[in-house]
């Protein structure tokens, strides 16, 4: 089955568990955990923003994708495939592509899969990510080699210009496969009783504020006995974050000096890298650019002037959105 068009590809991938919803839980990754993965099957998960990154990978795939074939001197065929399981239709993978012997070859006469990847300069390659990912697509595609292709972008003048290019094979190993099947299997069975897991890691603060983005000034107050050890292990650590963040904030900025320009520095066991920064149009960029090409300009709503009107203020309110996280506040209460 082959891509069309983007809202039946996601609608698709929501009808599974696919190969980067297990590689982000496994691994923790890109925000990655049970109740995110399973909130974003439910959609009620807030909508994933496509970054620069995601983009430049979608750009260079084609380029990455003939250079693989030439180097492996075998073509690469079923680029961007929907592929389920034969038995488990709820296990999907998108597949990059399938190393094939000749132009002409059946997909069952396959080499293995390919998956390729981009990475900007200074940026470690999450390897565990990858091996997690391309383990799910080999369980789906049945295979049983896959070629991972990094591909590291320079950062700086020549955005889509690629640097190095590494190929890596990981050959099928179905003790990990094992553990993907049943995190994916417990993943589909919250999705199929409609429930969100409960919070299990970092990132799951952000799936709970927007999840409880919405508020209800006439609730009655809830009873947090249950959780009360965790209330005084929240106030024990918030007291000392300020502590620790004020030693991280000076020893940052005691090796951002010593860095200065450069984007990397050394030291006996490690390794610090200070990222390019990323360039973007400012509000006096964007200006500049409409007093040159004002036929770029397009109409906005004038704020000012709704909120001065009636009628209009009324209206925005009506189509106003909760943006933004609500704040949670623990003090110690006083004793009386």
């Amino acid at each position: 089955m082959t891509t069309t068009t983007d809202a039946e590809w996601l609608a698709w991938r929501k009808g599974g568990i696919t190969a980067s919803d297990v590689a982000r839980c496994h691994t923790g990754r890109y925000g990655g955990s049970p109740m995110a993965i399973v909130a974003e099957k439910l959609g009620i998960a807030e909508p994933t923003e496509v970054t620069d990154a995601m983009t430049r990978g979608l750009r260079l795939e084609v380029p990455i994708t003939a250079a693989v074939a030439n180097l492996r001197s075998t073509h690469v065929g079923y680029t961007q495939a929907w592929l389920q399981h034969a038995d488990r239709p709820t296990h999907r993978a998108t597949i990059d592509g399938v190393l094939l012997p000749h132009h002409d070859a059946e997909i069952g006469e396959m080499l293995g899969i390919v998956e390729i990847k981009t990475v900007g300069q200074h940026v470690p390659s999450p390897w565990d990510y990858y091996e997690a990912q391309t383990q799910w697509q080999m369980h789906v595609a049945d295979a049983d080699v896959a070629l991972v292709a990094v591909a590291v972008v320079s950062d700086e003048d020549e955005p889509d210009e690629i640097a190095s290019l590494k190929l890596k094979t990981i050959k099928r190993d179905d003790q990990l496969i094992a553990e993907l099947v049943e995190l994916a299997d417990t993943l589909w069975s919250w999705v199929e009783r409609g429930e969100v897991p409960p919070p299990s890691a970092p990132g799951d603060l952000e799936v709970v504020k927007y999840l409880a983005r919405e508020h209800d000034s006439d609730a009655d107050t809830v009873n947090l006995d249950g959780h009360r050890s965790l209330i005084a292990r929240r106030a024990e650590l918030a007291e000392r974050k300020d502590e620790v963040e004020a030693e991280l904030d000076t020893i940052n900025a005691t090796l951002v000096a010593a860095i200065g320009s450069a984007t990397k520095g050394t030291a006996p066991g490690f390794t610090v890298s200070y990222s390019v920064p990323r360039r973007v149009l400012t509000a006096d960029g964007e200006r500049e650019v409409l007093r040159l090409r004002p036929d770029l300009a397009v109409a906005r709503l004038d704020r000012v002037a709704a909120k001065a009107d009636k009628a209009a203020a009324e209206l925005i309110k009506q189509h106003q959105e909760p943006v933004g996280a609500r704040v949670l506040t623990v003090r110690t209460k006083k004793e009386s």
